[in-house]
């Protein structure tokens, strides 16, 4: 029986811990679009998280309890909550996080202490910038900007609030570059900078209309609202407040609620239109009351809650000890028994199926990360290898074939000399002459082999056209080479070193090992793909035989196609022999 409920509570714990988990990563756009459910969920991860005692994610629970509360209005609770999660996570020595509680309480406070605010938001902010990477630093700055803007520091505010937009526009973070952009046309606004103002509000309203961040909007829209309120277009104004008053009812936001009322109410009073003004007044004060009035009717139902737990453990109790309700509570206890271990059996089942799912997906983005890198090593050897190329024929061309050349002159010079006749010597130096001119030749052509500058200087097709006329030209090996769509076209430096070597080696074996006579040689470009084909009439391809597949020749071709992300594929001639087909994205 123990081994049984040590079954049956390991996925009990699990599944604890999922939730927890999924209740943790709701990110905050969709936390502050639906504020009630998102403290029914930030409760019970509460709970979940006291069970397992589990102090790092309390910290976290807390923090994004007292961010709901404060939406909702509670401001005793939010600071409650936040003063929590400040102690968890200086306990834990989380301190990035906890300076980003301390910038929180700031904010929360600005309204009753506006110098004490201030206080917190510095010391949050030292915290921050000992962690630049922290994620809290850009609502760090973005916040301490709004005190700046409440104590008149205009110019103060506007260079937080660029700070922190910096941060959230190199992270591309569609969810805050809205509130930079609104922070800082409110800035704008208050410095009679209309135009720009307006631009950034409208910005970032579009932002979050594409999204569809309710809260957002609602937001955008109170912005908007306090726009048009100043420039004193009373219509506009009342559209975009109205809008924000029946996006905070979906929200369930009687805090924004309340600040649009208020600002509706100011502004037909400056207009001198009295009973609009009395009926807004009206309507703010009565969601004042409200507030107020669900503070005390949480506080009553909490008692209440209390009240009907410690009945019902009462009755519990009593209904324990009375025999004739064993029976049934045994018949309960089997209900739940065999719903566990059914639950049990469906959770172990889908706990495998993720782990599988999981692994396959980590085994996958390994061997990704290991083809990336072998990948990365070819390209580094390969582009090594042609430097070094480069370096070796430039000495051999400019360097010994130079000296050759000139002694080959001094040696033509002197059999040509007076002396050398009369001793008989000149055509020993010309016979020696010939065949010092024959080594620069072969100097010459291994150099222009190794790297031929008809490549670098003319491009790709009169490379691979002089590379066939002097491998083929002087055998008895017919060729063709065709080429298509390309014209005077470059490719990339790399693209170009990689085909032409991969068409030599081609040649190579083909005049090695094939006994073709014919050749041909077509080189094309698609839209997205440059193609070389090389087709020969001889005995064809081994396909086999590993050792011919493991060649060096044809292991050099597949690196050389692997680093420029190519693919290279073998098949039988139509008629007798191999053609080889190497295609390359150009992209």
């Amino acid at each position: 029986m123990r081994f049984l409920f040590l079954i049956l509570l390991f996925p009990m714990f699990s599944i604890a811990q999922s939730r927890l988990d999924s209740i943790l990563s709701v990110p905050y756009d969709a936390m502050v679009a639906d504020l009630p459910t998102s403290l029914a969920l930030l409760s019970e991860g509460m709970e979940l998280a006291s069970a397992q005692n589990d102090s790092l994610g309390l910290a976290q629970l807390h923090s994004k309890l007292g961010t709901v509360t404060f939406l909702m209005g509670d401001h005793e609770k939010s600071l409650t909550h936040t003063i929590s999660a400040i102690e968890l996570y200086e306990a834990l020595g989380m301190h990035a996080k906890a300076g980003g509680s301390y910038c929180g309480i700031g904010y929360q406070i600005k309204r009753r202490d506006l110098n004490k605010g201030i206080e917190y938001m510095r010391q949050g902010l030292k915290l921050l910038e000992q962690h630049p990477d922290s994620a809290e630093l850009e609502a760090g700055y973005s916040n301490f900007g709004v005190l700046k803007e409440m104590k008149g520091e205009l110019d103060s505010a506007k260079f937080y609030y660029n700070r922190s937009y910096a941060i959230v526009l190199a992270k591309k973070d569609s969810v805050a570059i809205p509130y930079s952009l609104h922070h800082l046309g409110g800035v704008e606004l208050m410095q009679k900078n209309y135009r720009e103002a307006k631009r950034l509000f409208d910005e970032g309203l579009l932002i979050r209309t594409l999204r569809n961040d309710r809260n957002g909007m609602a937001e955008s829209n109170i912005f908007l609202g306090e726009f048009f309120k100043e420039v004193g277009k009373v219509d506009s104004a009342k559209y975009h407040f109205n809008s924000a008053i029946n996006l905070s009812k979906e929200l369930g936001n009687r805090y924004m609620r309340q600040y649009c009322y208020e600002q509706l109410a100011q502004m037909y009073e400056a207009n001198g239109n009295g009973p609009e003004a009395l009926r807004y007044y009206k309507l703010f004060n009565a969601e004042k009351d409200t507030l107020l009035e669900t503070q005390r009717t949480e506080q009553l139902a909490e008692m209440e809650t209390r009240f009907e737990t410690e009945k019902k453990e009462k009755e519990n109790l009593i209904l324990k000890q009375e025999t004739q309700e064993q029976q049934l509570v045994v018949s309960r206890q089997r209900a739940w028994i065999f719903g566990l271990i059914g639950l049990a059996a469906t959770i172990i089942f889908l706990g495998l199926f993720l782990l599988q799912r999981n692994r396959r997906m980590a085994e996958a983005k390994r061997d990704a990360a290991i083809i990336e890198e072998r990948e990365r090593g070819l390209r580094s050897i390969i582009q090594a290898t042609e430097d070094e190329r480069k370096r070796i024929a430039k000495d051999l061309h400019d360097g010994i074939v130079q000296s050759l050349t000139g002694l080959s002159l001094r040696m033509q010079k002197q059999a040509k000399s007076e002396k050398a006749k009369e001793s008989g010597l000149d055509e020993e130096l010309n016979s020696t002459r010939s065949i010092l001119n024959e080594s620069i030749a072969e100097v010459r052509g291994i150099s222009h082999q190794m790297m031929p500058r008809v490549l670098s200087e003319m491009g790709l097709i009169p490379a691979i056209a002089d590379m066939l006329e002097k491998s083929l030209g002087l055998t008895d090996v017919a060729y063709e080479f065709e080429h298509h769509n390309i014209g005077e076209s470059r490719f990339t430096e790399s693209i170009e070193i990689s085909l032409y070597r991969i068409c030599q080696e081609l040649i190579n074996n083909i005049i090695k090992h094939s006994g073709a006579k014919a050749v041909s040689v077509q080189l094309l470009k698609t839209k997205t793909h440059l193609v070389l084909v090389v087709e020969d009439n001889g005995k064809g391809f081994e396909w086999n035989d590993p050792n011919s597949r493991n060649g060096i020749g044809l292991m050099n071709i597949n690196s050389r196609a692997q680093a420029i992300h190519g693919e290279v594929n073998y098949e039988p001639s139509p008629q007798q022999g191999t053609v080889a087909t190497i295609r390359v994205p150009l992209g």
